[in-house]
């Protein structure tokens, strides 16, 4: 198995050039024609959940990153006590340990 595609991952109109990447709402369930940041983080990690779980990284080494359900929760918030439901999904990235800083480059 080798590592996972952009459109395998994020939908099949995923694109890429050596200065952008370019993701299709529809591929990732998003209808709003102005989205906020939140709902495109959400949306990105919500596929990534779909297709790009711990069988694919068991699978293959060349494969650094996989991501999983958490565990859900509740949290009151604001003036008037409202319940939250806190859905948890984590994201792994998995490299050689041989540097101390988070780069993006290494996964």
């Amino acid at each position: 198995m080798s590592e996972r595609t952009l459109q395998e991952v994020l939908g099949t109109n995923a694109a890429q050039t050596a200065t952008t990447i370019t993701l299709n709402k529809a591929d990732l369930g998003l209808t709003d024609p102005a989205c906020t940041a939140d709902k495109v983080v959400a949306a990105v990690v919500i596929k990534s959940l779909e297709n790009l779980d711990q069988s694919y990284f068991d699978a293959d080494l060349t494969q650094t990153v996989y991501v999983e359900r958490g565990f859900d929760s509740f949290q009151v918030r604001g003036v008037n006590q409202d319940n939250y439901l806190i859905r948890q999904i984590n994201v792994n990235l998995a490299t050689l340990d041989s540097f101390t800083t988070f780069n993006p480059e290494e996964y």
